[in-house]
């Protein structure tokens, strides 16, 4: 257990990068919908939902690739 704990907080000092999945930053004047979504996910429970999504692919892609998170 203290292995893990060391790792972890090793790896919390390295560098982090952000991967953005849109192809570009959104502007505030944009007519989309981008905003209202954000809002709506963020002040809802429905976050949750999408972040436990995301966990479980990547716990799946965990299973087929060496990865570090």
């Amino acid at each position: 257990m203290e292995q893990t704990v060391n790792k972890i907080e090793e790896l919390l000092e390295k560098l982090c990068y952000v991967i953005d999945f849109l192809p570009e930053q959104v502007k505030p004047s944009s007519r989309g919908q981008f905003f209202d979504v954000k809002c709506y996910l963020l002040n809802s429970d429905k976050h949750f939902l999408l972040k436990d999504k995301f966990v479980n692919i990547i716990i799946k892609l965990m299973c087929y690739y060496h990865v570090s998170i």
